[in-house]
């Protein structure tokens, strides 16, 4: 069985995101949760900003609306979400 090679891909900076714009989430090699692979693989997503819990400076979240559900994600996430063209 073939691997796919994702790798090449450009990961999304915070700095690059839009509040308000429309994104791809790409769950490829993610998680082994179905139920988390199912709400994000191939979704579009709507960004709606970053947060700092607490007004804590050094823990950033990021929140997307993902199939009509608000969900918080951390920096880390961010490598599976991508720009539409």
């Amino acid at each position: 069985m073939k691997k796919e090679n994702r790798g090449s891909e450009r990961k999304m900076s915070p700095d690059e995101l839009k509040k308000g714009e429309l994104y791809q989430a790409d769950m490829f090699g993610y998680t082994s949760n179905d139920k988390i692979k199912k709400l994000w693989s191939n979704a579009i997503v709507v960004y709606l900003g970053s947060e700092n819990p607490k007004g804590n400076k050094l823990i950033t979240n990021y929140r997307f609306l993902v199939r009509e559900q608000q969900r918080l994600t951390d920096r880390t996430f961010l490598q599976y979400i991508k720009e539409l063209k």
